[in-house]
């Protein structure tokens, strides 16, 4: 998960996931899973990118920064900015 820009709140909570099957995951369905391991629903994340692979940094550890950019670049692609944002690539 990672923080994206929000004029609002300042920040909102992203989740970047790798969809292990055919079928890429909704925000519904990952915030069932949450809900079901005890995380109170106003910590689940309100957008989801659901990516190929997750971008690196050099050390091996996921680029949070390189995920943060591809959410602010989908957002500005016509998504509004309070709808969940879901993406595959």
């Amino acid at each position: 998960c990672v923080g994206v820009p929000d004029p609002l709140m300042g920040e909102r909570l992203a989740a970047c996931v790798v969809a292990r099957g055919p079928q890429a995951p909704t925000l519904d369905a990952l915030g069932g899973h949450l809900t079901a391991r005890g995380l109170d629903r106003r910590k689940h994340p309100e957008r989801l990118l659901v990516v190929g692979e997750l971008p690196l940094t050099p050390a091996g550890k996921p680029d949070r920064a390189a995920l943060r950019e591809r959410l602010a670049g989908s957002s500005r692609a016509g998504v509004p900015e309070d709808a969940p944002l879901t993406q595959a690539g």
